[in-house]
Parts: structure tokens; C-alpha cells; sequence
């Protein structure tokens, strides 16, 4: 199945998720599909990490992990957390606190940094030094490659007017910490009106330049344009995605609207976005 089918199929988990269980935050969940499908799909590695710091967007981590086959019922977790929950299996922070999840993910991008790990070019296998139980007199003959897993951590744009963002942002590029990949999801709308008017953040790109970071802004519903600025990496520098999203994308009467952070979607509703959302 192609990405694409991918994003396509999650949609529509998320849309029956949230209307069956008549729940809010659609406009979140819709904003963030493909940049977790361009994630999980094709970007993270079997040792890298995911940390949402954005805790609204529960039933698409949830319909994702279960696409993995991390998990079996993503319907039966979200009935059980709406907000992002670390007792999910597959999810190591629980979100909802907003500005909280970029310094977690900066702490495991140290540590990270400093555990080595040796990967056998012989067999595949990874350990903790330069041997392999596998390998003939333990030793490679193809040699070793050292393993630093990479850290994603995906933002709300509203979430950047927390300070505790900006001294994670500095520790960040004080530490060096090239594994570090933030995310934002940048659709231009927070729980009390457009982001900019609330607090001016924008430009975002230019405000993480300027603490010495590395970074893109992308088409946020693309996933070959957020594949690419994902896969990215500047030696000794921590690595900023900001994506452009349309919140509520995919369902008409709530794609840019305030109120896709409230509202429950109706059967109406409902049913039109299943149709414009099948393969």
C-alpha cells in the first residue's frame, strides 16, 4: 500500500474513531496524518524515537500505531485516552500539558547520544561494543557502524508561545544535539483564535534559525516534501520541520475553522468525509 492510501486509510479510522465516540479536537488530529504517516512510514528507524508534545492528536497516534501493528485496538486505547497516554503501548510521553514534550525529547536525545551502540555490517546485529557473538573470532569482517537512534518530537504551532519550548530550543543547540528532529504543525489556529493574533510566533522558521538550529518549512499534507526535509540531518545541529497544515483537513465543514478544535462531527458530516476520503 502506497503512503498516500496510507494517510487515506487513517483518515477515515480517525473520523470514525472521534464520531463514534464523539469526541473533539478533529481539526488537530486531521492537521498531523501525513506528517506521522510520512514518519512512520518511511523516516524512523527501528531504534529511533517519537514524542508527541502535541497531546490532541491522540486517535491518529493511535490509528498509526495500529497500522504499525504496535498495537491491535487503537478504538479500544482511545476510549481509555483521549489525550495522549504513555500507558499505550508504543508511546513513551504522555501529552496534553503543552510545552513539555520537546525538553523530554531533548533529555532522550542526550542520553542517546552518549549510549553507544555498535551495529555488525556482518549480520545486522547491534551491541554495545565492537563484537559479535554471531560473527566468526567475534568479529565483523565488514566492520562496524556506530548507532545514534534519532529523536522526533512533533509541536503545535500555539504550543511555541510556551517558554519552556525556548530553553529546550536552547538546550537543544547548547548540546549539539544533531539526533533532534521537532516538528511543527503549523495550521495557523489555537484553542482561542489564530496563533498569530493570540501571540505572534511567525516567522517560525527564522525564530529556530536564529538559535542556531537547522530547518525547513514544507507542504504539512506532502508526504514526499516532508520525507525529504525529514530525512535530513547538520552535523551539530538540531533540526526544525515546520509544516504548513490546513486544520481539519479533509473535512470540509471543518478544514480552517476554529471550531474543529470543539465541535464534534455529525453523521452528515460524518459520511461526506468518508466519501471524499476513500481510496
Amino acid at each position: 500500500m502506497e503512503n498516500n492510501q496510507i494517510a487515506n486509510k487513517i483518515r477515515r479510522k480517525v473520523l470514525t474513531m472521534l464520531y463514534e465516540n464523539q469526541k473533539c479536537h478533529l481539526g488537530s488530529n486531521m492537521s498531523v496524518i501525513e506528517i506521522l504517516t510520512s514518519l512512520y512510514f518511511g523516516v524512523m528507524k527501528e531504534n529511533d524515537i517519537f514524542i508527541s508534545s502535541k497531546g490532541h492528536c491522540a486517535a491518529t497516534l493511535y490509528a498509526i500505531l495500529e497500522e504499525k501493528g504496535i498495537i491491535k485496538d487503537a478504538d479500544k486505547y482511545f476510549k481509555q485516552h483521549n489525550l495522549i497516554s504513555h500507558e499505550v503501548p508504543g508511546v513513551l510521553f504522555s501529552g496534553g500539558s503543552l510545552g513539555q514534550g520537546l525538553s523530554v525529547a531533548c533529555g532522550m536525545a542526550l542520553a542517546k547520544k552518549k549510549e553507544t551502540k555498535w551495529k555488525c555490517l556482518e549480520c545486522g546485529t547491534i551491541r554495545s561494543g565492537q563484537y559479535c557473538f554471531c560473527c566468526p573470532n567475534r568479529t565483523a569482517t565488514k566492520g562496524f557502524q556506530k548507532i545514534i537512534p534519532r529523536v522526533f518530537c512533533l509541536l503545535g504551532d500555539g504550543e511555541l508561545q510556551e517558554g519552556n519550548v525556548w530553553e529546550a530550543v536552547m538546550f537543544a543547540a547548547h548540546h549539539k544535539l544533531d539526533n533532534l528532529t521537532a516538528i511543527v504543525d503549523y495550521n495557523g489556529l489555537q484553542a482561542f483564535g489564530e496563533t498569530n493574533k493570540v501571540m505572534r510566533i511567525y516567522p517560525i522558521i527564522n525564530r529556530f534559525l536564529s538559535f542556531d538550529w537547522s530547518g525547513f518549512q514544507t507542504v504539512g499534507h506532502s508526504i514526499p516534501h516532508i520525507q525529504n526535509v525529514l530525512k535530513a540531518q547538520y552535523k551539530e545541529q538540531p533540526h526544525v520541520v515546520v509544516c504548513r497544515t490546513i486544520k481539519g483537513k479533509g473535512v470540509p465543514a471543518f478544514e480552517d475553522k476554529l471550531e474543529s478544535h470543539y465541535l464534534n462531527i455529525n453523521k452528515k458530516q460524518y459520511e461526506k468525509a468518508i466519501r471524499i476520503n476513500s481510496d
